[in-house]
Order: structure tokens, then C-alpha cells, then sequence
């Protein structure tokens, strides 16, 4: 019978690993545990009801956007700084808007840096818009990974590939060659246009479940660079999210 000599290389270069390595935690292991934790969950209203924070940087060539996100439940906070122009002037904006689910609305408000004492605030009712953001990110989530991209994940010699942590270590480090395993056009909507180049590095910390993905991405006149942390799964209480009832009358357009 004829043997698959890349089925034994395989084989014999798992058996090197763990005697001289000892035991280890393949990055398979660590997806599957992030994804369990972390992948998007709605409730019957398919709004997002998952349990943990969101904290991001976003660098399109030169313009920087950072993101924080608080999902708890019954509603979310984003606290979002991108770049503005006001009246010629070039400066950031602070945007902060609650997701109240039982208000069926958003408390959102809104600061320049260049004019911070001055803040306006907003109540509007849920639309059809209003999480236009949050299921664009889904779809793009469900969009890369697909159940054949989780497949390659899972695979021994993917595993192989990226290479092993060890299993008593608690911050894990991987890089993952992404080019060797997808089409890198699949990231046009993640970076807005398609890589010739991708790396993509993730930290996980085993005691806390947390994680930091280190994307960047370059073609030969764009670049794009995100740090991606999630953190304190089922750890965030509403209550220090959501607003008092004396905090909601400052916002234009609500009523009690």
C-alpha cells in the first residue's frame, strides 16, 4: 500500500514538537474558544444582546478612528473619535451613543475637540437604520468566516503551520500567514480595498479569555492597520451604562 509521505512528514514533525516542546495549545483551540465567546448574538428583535467590550484603532493611510463598545445586554454604549473638518478646521469628533432597548431608542451626543465645552445631545427612536453599523459588522464576520475558512482553522497541518504555544502559558502569541490559507481579495470589505500584503497577529490571555488582533494590510498605494481587543465576557452590568432618568431629559426629543 502506498504511503503518503506528507501525511508521515506531518506526523513525524507533530510527535518533534510535543517531546521536545512539551504540551501545547494550538491556535485551532484558541479560535474556537474566541468564537464560542465572542461571535455575535441577537435576540428575537435581532439586536445584539452579547456580553462583553469592544475596543478598537482603525488607521485608513493617514486618518486614525478608535472605537469603544460595550455590549450588556439589554443595550450597548459606542464611544467612537474619527477626524472632522468644522469650519475649515481640521480637528476629532466624540461621538457617544447609548443603545437603550427598553427606551427603543439611542442617546446619542456629540463633541469637537476643538470646541469641547459645547456638547449636543440627541434622543431618536430605533428605525430601520439604526443598527445599520453593527449588521454591517456582523455580515462581514459571518462573510469571512465561513465554515471552510473554519475548516482550515481546525486543520492539523494549519496548526502545524502557524505552530503551537506553550499550553502553561497564559498570554499565547500567534501569527497567522494568512496568504498561505484564503484569497486576500476576501478582505476588500474589511480594508476597503485588496492586500497584496496581510499579516495578522493574535494575543490571547487564557486567565481573562481576552484577545488582541493586530491586522495590517498594504496594496501598492493603501494602507490599513487595526487592533482589535475583546474583553470581560458576561462581565459588564447594565446599570453603569444606561443613563438616570435625570440624565435622559437633558437629550433633545426625549420624553418620559
Amino acid at each position: 500500500m502506498k504511503i503518503n509521505k506528507t501525511i508521515l512528514a506531518l506526523g513525524a514533525t507533530t510527535a518533534f514538537l510535543t517531546s521536545c516542546l512539551g504540551p501545547q495549545t494550538y491556535f485551532s483551540e484558541v479560535f474556537n474558544t474566541l468564537y464560542d465567546t465572542y461571535f455575535p448574538t441577537q435576540d428575537a428583535q435581532d439586536r445584539l444582546n452579547m456580553n462583553y467590550r469592544v475596543d478598537a484603532e482603525i488607521v485608513q493611510d493617514t486618518n486614525v478612528y478608535t472605537f469603544e463598545v460595550d455590549f450588556f445586554g439589554t443595550g450597548l454604549k459606542l464611544v467612537q473619535i474619527s477626524p472632522a473638518t468644522v469650519n475649515g478646521v481640521e480637528t476629532t469628533r466624540t461621538l457617544t451613543v447609548i443603545y437603550d432597548y427598553a427606551e427603543e431608542g439611542m442617546f446619542a451626543s456629540r463633541t469637537y475637540a476643538n470646541n469641547p465645552t459645547v456638547t449636543d445631545k440627541v434622543f431618536e427612536a430605533f428605525d430601520d437604520n439604526s443598527f445599520d453599523l453593527f449588521n454591517e459588522a456582523v455580515s462581514v464576520a459571518e462573510a469571512t468566516l465561513t465554515e471552510e475558512i473554519k475548516g482550515i482553522i481546525n486543520n492539523q497541518a494549519t496548526n502545524l503551520v502557524i505552530g503551537g504555544q506553550p499550553a502553561d502559558q497564559d498570554v499565547k502569541v500567534y501569527t497567522l500567514p494568512v496568504a498561505q490559507f484564503v484569497d486576500l481579495a476576501s478582505f476588500e470589505d474589511v480594508a476597503g480595498f485588496v492586500p497584496t500584503e496581510l499579516t495578522v497577529k493574535v494575543t490571547f490571555t487564557a486567565s481573562t479569555t481576552a484577545a488582541m488582533f493586530e491586522i495590517d494590510a498594504a496594496s501598492t498605494d493603501k494602507s490599513y492597520s487595526a487592533t482589535v481587543e475583546l474583553s470581560n465576557p458576561d462581565g459588564l452590568v447594565a446599570s453603569n451604562f444606561l443613563l438616570t432618568a435625570e440624565q435622559k431629559a437633558t437629550y433633545e426629543g426625549y420624553a418620559a
